[in-house]
């Protein structure tokens, strides 16, 4: 049900239902999988009307710095606890992001070298990046 719901961009009802799920189903073997889902689907229940998010999450043991468009993010390394995630709420538009670790050590890069992503960003619309 829960993934039904999120299906039709009816994200509220997808979390109560994907909740109820983990609750009646405390050792489900997806449980980490559903979890990982629903933070999703949470912060989707967030999106102010007319705008967008972009969502960042860093899986790996690195200081990450992003910038999206004007907007900054700085993230910690992961320390074996939750993932480290930070939002930006955008207006609809294109704009680019890029990472790299403080002072520059590390770039993200795509398989070509690429340091910059370009995307159009839609209202209603959640973009994930991330790093491992």
């Amino acid at each position: 049900l829960g993934y039904s719901c999120a299906a039709i961009d009816d994200f509220p009802a997808a979390v109560t239902a994907l909740e109820k799920y983990l609750q009646l189903a405390p050792d489900a073997s997806d449980r980490a999988e559903v979890e990982g889902d629903l933070e999703y689907m949470r912060l989707a229940a967030t999106v102010p009307l007319g705008k967008a998010l972009f969502v960042f999450t860093n899986y790996s043991n690195i200081d990450w710095s992003v910038d999206v468009g004007p907007h900054h993010l700085d993230l910690p390394p992961w320390d074996g606890g939750e993932y480290p995630m930070a939002t930006v709420v955008l207006d609809p538009g294109t704009y680019a992001w890029q990472g790299h670790s403080p002072g520059g050590g590390f770039y993200i890069t795509d398989g070509s070298g690429n340091k910059s992503f370009e995307f159009t960003v839609v209202a209603g619309e959640i973009y994930p990046a991330s790093v491992r």
